[in-house]
């Protein structure tokens, strides 16, 4: 059984045979998710005990189908995680005899959940991405040289919003909360830089000159004197 990689007939033909896995007679409180060849299993119970006892259940039979299938599965390589619960040390878990790793927070597709479902560590995680991303978008972003503004502009989509807003429809309703805002701010550092870099390539601006600002409280300044003044109310032109 199995599928040969790399064919262009074994994605559907995994898709058939792992099919076969999310029909399997789980007990209440057990559903399983998967994409190609991860496989997530939840479980839902009031206790400790209760939730050992239906995911050894769960565990056993994904164990009895991939033998009949002649699959395996790597427990080493799996994780388990409590969300939400108050319980004073975390459920065991045991996969063939093999106890599983417990872990605070665990990706998903690319979205790190935690233990709280806070989203906080997703956020941290971004942020350091997206922070990369603008460092290489800036060296090639000095005004007087590099590539073209609507190239460049294509990169920036490319690296930073579509970095950031991953999977956004999952966790936007938490960005208010100070862990994840403090995290997202962080890129706001990068973001400045770039939109500078962005912006003198539309306008064919200078790469050394300084760049004046507008403020609502009146009169000229430097950029970096308006970095200053953002506490009043400064508005760069």
């Amino acid at each position: 059984m199995g599928c040969p990689q790399g064919s262009v007939p074994g994605p559907a033909l995994w898709n058939v045979l792992l099919d076969d896995l999310l029909w399997l007679p789980f007990p209440a409180g057990v559903k399983t998710v998967a994409y190609a060849d991860d496989v997530t299993v939840l479980v839902e119970a009031s206790s400790r005990a209760e939730i050992e006892r239906l995911s050894a259940q769960a565990l056993g039979l994904i164990l009895y189908w991939g033998r009949r299938n002649r699959l395996a599965f790597a427990p080493a390589k799996s994780c388990t995680m409590t969300v939400k619960g108050r319980l004073q040390r975390p459920p065991i878990i045991r996969m063939g005899g093999d106890s599983i790793r417990t872990v605070s927070a665990v990706t998903v597709l690319g979205l790190v959940l935690d233990e709280h479902l806070s989203f906080a560590q997703h956020a941290q995680s971004i942020g350091e991405r997206a922070s990369k991303s603008f460092g290489k978008v800036s060296r090639v972003s000095a005004a007087s040289w590099g590539v073209r503004y609507p190239s460049l502009k294509t990169i920036y989509l490319a690296t930073y919003l579509t970095t950031l807003t991953y999977a956004a429809g999952c966790w936007y309703k938490r960005a208010n909360l100070h862990v994840v805002r403090s995290a997202l701010l962080k890129t706001a550092a990068s973001y400045d830089v770039v939109d500078q870099s962005l912006q003198d390539r539309e306008h064919g601006g200078s790469a050394g000159s300084s760049r004046s600002a507008a403020c609502s409280h009146g009169g000229d300044h430097s950029g970096q004197d308006c970095q200053r003044a953002r506490g009043a109310n400064c508005a760069r032109s």
